[in-house]
C-alpha cells in the first residue's frame, strides 16, 4: 500500500514538469515570433527610408533636367500611380503569389 502515494507522487511531479516545460516551449515561442517581428519591422523602416530618399533624389534630378523641380516630382508621382494602378489590377495574382510563399 506504500507504492501508491509513491506513485500519486511520481504522478503529480511529471505532471508539474510537463506544465512547466510546455510554459516554457511558449515562452521561447514567443520570443522568437517577438524577435522576428521586430526585425521585420526594422527592415520594412529602413527600406521605406531607403525608398523615400531614392525618390527624392529621383525627383531632384528629373527636375534638374527638366529646369522645374515641380514637373520631375509629377513625373515621380505619376510613375507610382501608374505601380499602383498596376498592383490593383493584378491585386489577385499578387494575393496568390504571397500566400503560396507564406504557405511553403
Amino acid at each position: 500500500m506504500a507504492a501508491i502515494p509513491d506513485i500519486l507522487a511520481n504522478l503529480t511531479g511529471y505532471i508539474e514538469a510537463k506544465f512547466d516545460l510546455i510554459k516554457l516551449e511558449t515562452r521561447q515561442q514567443v520570443l522568437k515570433i517577438g524577435v522576428s517581428l521586430g526585425l521585420a519591422v526594422l527592415v520594412f523602416f529602413l527600406a521605406f527610408l531607403t525608398i523615400l530618399c531614392l525618390t527624392i533624389a529621383a525627383g531632384l534630378w528629373l527636375g534638374m533636367l527638366m529646369n522645374s523641380f515641380i514637373q520631375g516630382f509629377l513625373i515621380l508621382a505619376g510613375f507610382y500611380i501608374l505601380l499602383a494602378v498596376l498592383a490593383w489590377a493584378n491585386r489577385a495574382s499578387i494575393t496568390r503569389l504571397f500566400s503560396a510563399n507564406l504557405l511553403d
